[in-house]
């Protein structure tokens, strides 16, 4: 019986010592996530800034903006876009109206709510949230109201879709990456093949809004 117990004994510190190091390799594996995620939206933001930054500083599109020509905003919004794979703009008025989106969506949804414009209208709301555009699609949305430097006509939103990131932090893990959404159910991912149902083991997930 002393020798049966000694076992148990020796059995239970194993056990306790493996669910310790996987518990510490599951939090290295989300830190590394967390870091690689984290870098991969500074550079979306970054990107982000730097297009809207490049539009407004543009004399036809202040021109654009001043006159409310509808047909020159469209042009110049559509070639913000461009060939970038995953991006997004929508243009709304004074009024919080979408009166443009680059979205192929018959009726695409904002991407960027009444409340969220009418803070960024008054000068008091965050330029940068991500938003969720679909059931499925997530985007990083950077807000900016325009003319430049002039009281507001109207609010620019530009958005890359975050399933964008997903191939590059899978390749920075060596392994496969997923956007979940808040119920837990994969809508993008790595893989062309999303696992059936949708469900994955969230204790290895991070907040796609991680703060930065």
């Amino acid at each position: 019986a002393a020798v049966l117990g000694l076992w148990a004994v020796f059995g239970w510190i194993y056990w306790q010592r493996d669910r310790e190091l996987t518990a510490r390799y599951h939090d290295s594996l989300l830190h590394a996530q967390s870091i690689a995620w984290n870098k991969l939206l500074g550079e979306s933001e970054a990107s982000l800034r730097a297009a809207l930054a490049e539009l407004l500083a543009r004399p036809d599109w202040a021109l654009a903006a001043t006159a409310a020509d509808r047909s020159a905003q469209t042009e110049a919004l559509r070639a913000l876009v461009g060939s970038r794979a995953g991006w997004r703009v929508d243009l709304y008025d004074e009024r919080r109206a979408m009166v443009y989106s680059s979205s192929a969506a018959a009726q695409p949804e904002p991407m960027a709510d009444a409340s969220w414009l009418s803070r960024v209208l008054a000068g008091n709301g965050p330029e940068l949230a991500i938003a969720q555009t679909s059931s499925d699609h997530f985007h990083l949305v950077m807000l900016r109201t325009f003319p430049d430097g002039a009281p507001a006509r109207g609010v620019l939103a530009v958005g890359v879709d975050l399933s964008q990131l997903l191939q590059p932090l899978a390749r920075t893990l060596d392994g496969e990456a997923f956007l979940l959404n808040l119920r837990g159910r994969a809508v993008s991912g790595s893989l062309v093949q999303l696992p059936a149902g949708g469900r994955l083991d969230t204790r290895r997930s991070i907040s796609a809004a991680s703060p930065r």
